[in-house]
């Protein structure tokens, strides 16, 4: 687990509830940073709770569907600007059957597992014969936008080793390195394949270090969430 404000306060938060037989698990990336991304956070995930526990909604897609127009409505009453909301990953773990459904919108779900015997269904590798695989959120926000549709859901059948990353853009946007670029969504793909054979634990600290390092003294310029978990 990787979770790294800009500011005092988050724009981005994590969110988890385990109704027994399911583990659901969120990372979502709220418009703003300090203060203002926080309000739409404190939002995001009272909307989560009411979807989810107050509702008794279970499918990824359904539970996404319903927070958009909570968060809508909610930012409509505050006067907030319409172009606020967020972006999110859910992923929901049925502890019985072994599998896993996935919903996102923009945001992505990397699997990494080198001793897999076959790709998730619906997933593109990151390289060939590497055990690296993404699903790719839809291409809509959690909020007001133009030509929304229903959000699309994949069913996943788990592996043991799956170690799956639920991530937002802070940390591949961040500039630093030897000539002040992006750390880039490949090389933070490449780095969680090296860091395998990790603990997630042992994941974490490396991947502080290597962010830190990465940064040197240039300014965060964005909140940091990566959460990951091994199956």
């Amino acid at each position: 687990m990787v979770y790294h404000p800009r500011d005092i306060v988050s724009g981005d938060f994590y969110w988890l509830l385990d109704t027994g037989d399911t583990v659901y698990v969120a990372v979502a990336d709220c418009t703003g940073h300090g203060v203002p991304g926080a309000m739409v956070s404190v939002m995001g995930n009272g909307c989560l709770i009411k979807a989810v526990d107050d509702e008794g909604l279970r499918g990824t897609d359904d539970i996404l569907n319903r927070i958009r127009e909570l968060m809508i409505m909610m930012l409509s009453r505050n006067k907030t600007e319409m172009t606020d909301g967020m972006d999110i990953t859910l992923a929901a773990l049925h502890r019985q059957t072994n599998t896993l459904q996935w919903s996102g919108a923009f945001n992505p779900l990397w699997i990494i597992n080198p001793h897999r015997s076959q790709a998730p269904e619906g997933a593109m590798a990151f390289t060939a014969g590497h055990g690296g695989y993404e699903l790719k959120g839809d291409r809509q926000p959690i909020g007001k936008y133009p030509g929304w549709k229903s959000f699309s859901q994949h069913s996943i059948a788990l592996e043991p080793g799956d170690t799956l990353y639920l991530p937002t853009d802070g940390f591949q946007d961040q500039f630093g390195g030897p000539k002040g670029k992006k750390f880039t969504a490949k090389r933070l793909k490449q780095t969680l394949l090296d860091l395998y054979p990790l603990t997630l634990e042992e994941q974490g600290k490396e991947l502080k270090r290597i962010f830190e390092e990465w940064k040197g003294r240039i300014d965060q310029v964005d909140d940091v969430t990566l959460l990951g978990f091994r199956i």
